[in-house]
């Protein structure tokens, strides 16, 4: 059993899952690997997330109807993401997440190309052209 510590909100890694978390959804089995994920991803997946996931979030915590929604895709995902963090050891192994962990950090990953995260200053890099 991996001893890793707990993570809150404040952790700033995860947005949707930490809601889950704290409203009592989610095992801290399953969302201590999910905070690893999220500690560990590309910045720019992660900026991308952040644009989206944050609102998201909040908004669960009415339990109305985004909650509802969001919840069993946000609970499988973090599923997917403990078996992978722990190498098959927690969670469960599902081929429509990982197909759609593909598809979202590469949607993610878009999204934080164009954005500035809080916080940075000056505009988001882009290659310059040079003359040839």
């Amino acid at each position: 059993h991996d001893a890793l510590p707990i993570y809150t909100a404040n952790a700033e890694s995860t947005f949707i899952c930490t809601a889950l978390y704290e409203m009592g959804k989610m095992p801290i089995g399953i969302y201590k690997y999910d905070q690893r994920y999220g500690q560990q991803v590309n910045k720019k997946i992660y900026n991308g997330y952040a644009l989206w996931g944050k609102p998201i979030a909040q908004k669960m915590r009415n339990r109305g109807f985004i909650y509802n929604i969001i919840t069993p895709i946000a609970m499988r995902w973090a599923e997917q993401m403990a078996f992978d963090m722990s190498d098959g050891k927690v969670g469960k192994k599902r081929y429509s997440i990982k197909a759609m962990k593909f598809l979202g950090e590469a949607i993610c990953y878009g999204i934080g190309l164009f954005i500035k995260p809080e916080g940075e200053k000056g505009r988001p890099r882009t290659k310059r052209r040079t003359a040839s």
